[in-house]
């Protein structure tokens, strides 16, 4: 990270039972990021001494019962076995750090590409100076209102330069993986399943900007696929509960919908914008 904005900025990395897998911290190392790294476990893990052997200098252990009954769960159930609780305790650990901006990653990506060149054209190209690319998102975030905003996921360019996101840079209103977060806004990540998708929308009704740019993606490893993290809990209850969360939270403006895959097809949901966020009225419209 640049000199001006190295102290008072960290990466924020999430992470749950894979103590020798934390694959974004290697991949933040090879595309270019020389900052500061906090690596942050519950103290219920149970593989917590193996991230105290392997990663004493950045780690940094929260209580998940410290969070409990500080945000909205939206259900009666009686457990902490999600990410939602880590997400909460982000902005306590900024403060403890001096940190006036952020950046929140999950601990399983495999790379950071651009997803547009100089002339304005599709392409993928992994990203090699990853310090230069965060102080841009510092700025943007410095510069405007937002709450956040995130890089795309690999999953939506789908068809390549056919994608829906692959026709010009623009941003897409959701919020998911990647964010970039002021210390001085906090954010009150809402739900026990679908966290990132309940606050966007919710926080969405209420006038706040959540954003995606589509010029920078983020690859990762599939959630089923990898061990850890919150992947005992999809296979537990699959997409179905997940989805659930939202229609709850929102359902004037969220439903359910087969959408998901070509063969595997699953439960998911689906959001009406339309219905889900405030309308900016042209001025032309204002009667004299």
């Amino acid at each position: 990270m640049p000199s001006k904005n190295k102290d008072n900025f960290a990466v924020i990395i999430l992470s749950h039972g894979r103590p020798d897998n934390v694959v974004t911290l290697k991949t933040l190392q090879n595309c270019g990021y020389t900052g500061q790294v906090i690596l942050l476990v519950d103290n219920e893990d149970k593989a917590l001494q193996a991230y105290q052997d392997n990663f004493s200098d950045i780690l940094h252990v929260f209580d998940k019962r410290d969070y409990e009954g500080k945000f909205l769960v939206s259900d009666n159930f009686n457990h902490r076995r999600n990410v939602v609780f880590a997400r909460n305790a982000c902005n306590d650990i900024a403060n403890k750090n001096n940190l006036s901006n952020y950046l929140v990653l999950d601990d399983d990506y495999t790379s950071f590409s651009f997803r547009f060149d100089n002339e304005l054209k599709y392409k993928c190209e992994v990203v090699k100076d990853l310090d230069s690319l965060f102080e841009c998102m510092v700025k943007f975030m410095q510069s405007t209102n937002v709450k956040t905003i995130c890089f795309a996921q690999g999953g939506d360019y789908l068809g390549g330069d056919q994608a829906g996101l692959a026709d010009s840079i623009k941003l897409k209103r959701k919020a998911m993986n990647t964010f970039f977060l002021k210390n001085e806004h906090p954010i009150e990540w809402i739900g026990r399943l679908n966290e990132d998708v309940n606050t966007y929308v919710l926080h969405g009704r209420l006038g706040d900007l959540f954003f995606t740019t589509n010029q920078i993606t983020i690859n990762q490893i599939p959630t089923q696929a990898n061990a850890g993290g919150v992947t005992e809990e999809y296979l537990r209850n699959g997409t179905y509960v997940k989805s659930f969360y939202t229609v709850i939270l929102s359902p004037s403006s969220v439903s359910i919908s087969e959408i998901i895959g070509q063969k595997n097809r699953r439960i998911h949901h689906r959001i009406n914008w339309n219905q889900t966020v405030p309308k900016i009225i042209p001025e032309t419209h204002k009667k004299k």
